[in-house]
């Protein structure tokens, strides 16, 4: 992998490098001898800007997981919860009991009739995962 390539996806997405540049254009804004009042509206701005950036990215992946391809990744926002986690989480590299605590995590169930196989079984239950967030 080349170190020199920046994922613009995952700093676009990221609440930490929005809350970063908030903060720096709100230090400058102070620093310029602008308002406290002025810093904080602009910080809002930038953050809500930044929410609205994160929905853009997240329905993409989204729309491209949904689009007849086996999906890599399924998009899930963590953020309605207050924790502290990536916008996206990679559900196909976890096993098939981690995702089953995900579903009881999450309030989705589990599907009445799993398979005993451990790849059916991962298999089945990131469908059900991916049929509960509409991808």
């Amino acid at each position: 992998m080349n170190t020199n390539t920046i994922d613009w996806k995952s700093k676009l997405t990221s609440r930490k490098f929005w809350t970063a540049i908030a903060e720096f254009v709100t230090m400058l804004i102070i620093a310029f001898h602008g308002t406290e009042e002025v810093a904080a509206q602009v910080a809002a701005i930038i953050m809500a800007g930044a929410a609205v950036v994160a929905y853009i990215i997240g329905e993409g992946l989204a729309d491209a997981a949904g689009a007849g391809k086996d999906p890599v990744i399924l998009v899930h926002r963590l953020s309605d919860k207050g924790e502290d986690a990536d916008d996206v989480l990679n559900l196909e590299d976890m096993s098939a009991a981690d995702l089953e605590v995900f579903c009881a995590d999450e309030g989705f169930g589990l599907p009445d009739d799993l398979p005993e196989d451990e790849e059916a079984r991962k298999a089945a239950l990131l469908e059900w995962v991916g049929k509960r967030l509409e991808v």
